[in-house]
């Protein structure tokens, strides 16, 4: 069902050369057509947690989330019972994600900005438990210790010895499990999607072992903010898709790739190897184009989403 241990492929153009960096990129969108990406490495032990406990589950997430996408899926093949948490109204027409997760039996629960915020608060959380005692609460993103293990074997299937792994950031939950596993030689950058993300440096240091220092996250990179995209990102998805022949999701891998050609650029990975994880996520294009922000054909060409 899942293609793990994923592939890893070189990249190879002219910035690198110039550069002397060497770039491969773990395909970790591959791992599965729906539950792409790092999404299936987080849920893992979560939803076998749920099996074992037979309990329903519960999780978080926007109207276009990724780990909802990849959750009702996901449950439905295990025979999960599963709802969500979304924040947002309700409109009349769902979006192809909600279409989706809807069509997988996801039930949903349709709240404002406000209470959405008070998802990691804990009295929030033991109403809602206390209201739902047969589900399994699954944070947001997939956040939490359930999920460091299951990240970290990410790890372990890389066969280069490298000298500097990326990934995005969003909860923080898969950078906190690489951390888990590097060696002493190596280190860990994260690249944050949304804005003002400071705070997650704390939710991640909350996750790994007080004496990782081999790490770091970038919060510059989010380009105005989450899922904001500009001409000059969507130009760069279309040059590295034309170039590579791999498609990156709007909101996380993008920004990431970008980010670190930038950095590179300016030789701050001189004779390094580096791994980057591409954390899955291109279904979130389809919304993208639903609302006339982008054409999906322009940038990929017949390509399937």
């Amino acid at each position: 069902m899942f293609q793990i241990p994923s592939p890893i492929q070189q990249l190879n153009c002219e910035l690198l050369s110039k550069h002397n960096v060497e770039l491969f990129i773990k395909r970790d969108d591959l791992i599965h057509n729906v539950v792409s990406g790092n999404k299936w490495r987080k849920l893992q032990s979560y939803l076998a947690l749920a099996q074992a406990q037979s309990k329903d589950v519960m999780s978080f997430g926007g109207a276009y989330s990724n780990h909802l996408h990849a959750l009702a899926y996901a449950c439905a093949q295990l025979k999960l019972k599963v709802s969500a948490i979304i924040r947002g109204d309700q409109t009349t027409s769902l979006n192809p994600t909600l279409l989706d997760c809807q069509a997988q039996g996801m039930a949903f629960q349709f709240v404002d900005r406000k209470t959405y915020q008070l998802r990691y608060d804990s009295q929030f959380l033991s109403d809602l438990q206390q209201a739902n005692p047969n589900s399994l609460i699954i944070p947001e993103g997939g956040y939490g210790q359930p999920a460091i293990e299951s990240v970290a074997q990410l790890v372990s299937e890389i066969d280069i010895d490298f000298d500097t792994i990326v990934c995005p950031v969003g909860s923080g939950t898969t950078l906190a499990g690489v951390i888990s596993a590097l060696k002493p030689h190596q280190q860990a950058i994260g690249v944050c999607a949304i804005a003002k993300g400071e705070y997650l440096a704390q939710q991640i240091a909350d996750l790994v072992p007080k004496t990782s220092k081999n790490w770091q996250l970038w919060t510059e990179f989010h380009l105005g903010g989450f899922a904001k995209l500009s001409p000059e990102l969507l130009a760069f998805v279309k040059d590295f898709y034309h170039t590579h022949q791999i498609c990156l999701d709007p909101i996380y891998t993008s920004k990431t790739v970008r980010a670190l050609f930038e950095k590179i650029s300016t030789n701050a990975f001189n004779g390094q190897k580096i791994v980057l994880i591409h954390t899955g996520g291109v279904q979130g294009w389809r919304g993208f184009e639903q609302r006339g922000l982008v054409n999906i054909n322009s940038l990929f060409g017949d390509i399937l989403l």
